[in-house]
Parts: C-alpha cells; sequence; structure tokens
C-alpha cells in the first residue's frame, strides 16, 4: 500500500509527514510505502531546513529529501493520497478527476464523522509554515506528528474490517507456457475460500509474460487483491518482470518451504511458478503454503522496511 502526501513545494508539510509517518510504521514493523510531492514543486529542492530541524527536535532523521511534483504515476500507484489543504484536494481532483476517489485532506479524513459536519473543510487545512518562525514550523510538525499516530490506528481498523469481511482475493495470470499448470491449479483453488481472478492468458497461443506480470503486480500493489500468483515457463521471467512495480516482493517457488519463508520472513505477495520446472502437485502444495503463511513481523518487519527504502530511492 502506497501512501502519498501532498502540498505545495513539496519542502515543508509533505515531506515532513512522509518522515514521521516512516519512522512510525518501521517503529510498528508495517511494511507500507510513503511517499511525498508537490503541486508547484522545483523537482531536486531539499526539504526546508527549519521543516528539518522541527523533524530532528522531534527525534526523527530528515535526510536525503529532494522535492518533485506529482504527476498521474504516482497518482495512479497511490491507494491514498492526503493533501494538506482543501484546496490543494480540489486542484487534484480538477486535474485527475477518475482518481477523485482516492485524494482527500489529511485532517478531513481523519475527522470524527459527527464532528466533520458541523465544520468547514478549510477548518482542517495544516497551515503552511513557509517563511514563518522556528516555532510555527516545529507546532507544524507536532501536529502533524499526532495526525500519523492517527493515520496508522484509522489504517489499521480499514484492513482488518477489510480482511475480516471476506475470502483473501488473489490475482492469477500466465502466458502461454504457463497455461496448462494454471488451468491445473485454479479448479482446486476455486474450491476453497478465495476469491479468484484470472486475467489470461487463455490459450496457449504465444504472448509476452511481462504484459500479464504488469497487471498482476499493479493489481497487488494498488491494494486491490491480497496476493498474486504468475506462472510461466521457469517462473524466472515472470519474477523479474513482477519485481520491477514498486510495492512488489514477488519471489519463484519450488518447494513448500521456500514458499514458507517468502511469506514468514519476507512478506512475499507474489508468487511465481514454473510450468516446465515442476508438476502440477507440487504446484498446488506451493500455492496452499504461500496463501495460508501469514507474514511474522518481529525482527522481520524493520528488514522488510529496509526492502521499501531501497525502492523509495531508486525512483
Amino acid at each position: 500500500m502506497l501512501i502519498l502526501f501532498v502540498c505545495t513545494g513539496n519542502t515543508c508539510r509533505s515531506p515532513m509527514a512522509a518522515f514521521l509517518l516512516r519512522q512510525k510504521l518501521r517503529e510498528a514493523n508495517l511494511p507500507w510505502q510513503v511517499d511525498s510531492a508537490g503541486t508547484f514543486a522545483a523537482d531536486g529542492q531539499p526539504m526546508s531546513h527549519q521543516a528539518a530541524e522541527a523533524l530532528q527536535t522531534l527525534g526523527v532523521p530528515a535526510e536525503g529529501h529532494q522535492a518533485k511534483g506529482v504527476h498521474r504515476r504516482l497518482l495512479e500507484r497511490a491507494e491514498y493520497v492526503f493533501t494538506m489543504t482543501v484546496n490543494h484536494a480540489r486542484q487534484l481532483s480538477s486535474t485527475y478527476p477518475e482518481m477523485a476517489r482516492k485524494i482527500s485532506t489529511l485532517g478531513e479524513f481523519l475527522a470524527p464523522p459527527n464532528e466533520a459536519v458541523n465544520h468547514q473543510p478549510e477548518e482542517y487545512d495544516i497551515v503552511d509554515p513557509f517563511g514563518s518562525s522556528d516555532e510555527q514550523y516545529l507546532h507544524c510538525a507536532e501536529q502533524l506528528n499526532h495526525l500519523m499516530d492517527l493515520l496508522i490506528q484509522r489504517l489499521t481498523s480499514e484492513q482488518a474490517a477489510t480482511r475480516g469481511s471476506g475470502a483473501m482475493k488473489v490475482i492469477v495470470g500466465s502466458d502461454h507456457a504457463g497455461f496448462r499448470l494454471k488451468r491445473l491449479i485454479l479448479p482446486a483453488l476455486q474450491e476453497e475460500d478465495y476469491e479468484i481472478q484470472d486475467i489470461g492468458t487463455f490459450t496457449e497461443d504465444s504472448v509476452d509474460y511481462p504484459d500479464y506480470a504488469l497487471q498482476v503486480a499493479q493489481a497487488v500493489a494498488s491494494g486491490e487483491y491480497d496476493r498474486g500468483l504468475l506462472i510461466c515457463g521457469t517462473g524466472l521471467g515472470m519474477c523479474i518482470a513482477a519485481n520491477k512495480v514498486r510495492g512488489i516482493r514477488a519471489v519463484t517457488v519450488q518447494d513448500e518451504f521456500s514458499a514458507e519463508m517468502a511469506r514468514r520472513h519476507n512478506d512475499a505477495n507474489i508468487l511465481t511458478l514454473g510450468e516446465r520446472v515442476i508438476g502440477p502437485g507440487l504446484a498446488l502444495e506451493i500455492v496452499k503454503v504461500f496463501l495460508t503463511t501469514e507474514f511474522e513481523g518481529g525482527r522481520h518487519g524493520p528488514r522488510v522496511n529496509k526492502i521499501l527504502e531501497i525502492e523509495r530511492r531508486s525512483l
């Protein structure tokens, strides 16, 4: 899941929110992704030194930030887009109307429903400290710090409610070299308590595996599906392609133990299999282990978060 914060210049409010949330996610062993951008940002600008100092005062290191402008691809990847003011939200919703459902101001999103009814949207704006005193920057950072605690509580509650309300959602894809194995595995999965979506291919005619890997990876990275299954000749090409999508941890597995460890220790979210490498019986057992094993967290949480940090820095 990618959470995106948006302000104007991407040098004060949105990067402060991003750094604060990343710190809390590491402490909570939550493998969510966080990014920030600006509606009128000068690419490459560092964070305001006053904003960085405010974060340091709260015990949050703030290094390496480079401002960037918000763009369609970034919005498409994000599951939640939180703006600092209602004007930011209106601007983005007007420019990208198809994204409007995921865009809201941070303050309004976290406001108690009964309270929000009696307030104007602008009352929940996070005031820009740009050009103000050090005290104003610190006040803004403290306000955001409190909101990040509320945000984690809200989103974890929503995820728990979603998981408890229905079956695990699994999206499946293959190329022509994996079509037969997929056709053998799917009926067994459909008998279990899973919501299965097969996006093809549906014949043995030659196709390009990256096309199917991309569809499955994007659906999992967006949070629309819980896990993904990709099948080709060896599983390797699908794995390489899927891992190019930010937020994806795809693994090629040929035994049940590796499937279990990929989930317990690495929080892998896509399994890739090779029809030319393993038989259908073993493949089905691997899939079942992968889908029924939960991430352990604990000491493995910070390690997965470091993977997410590598992704963030490599963009």
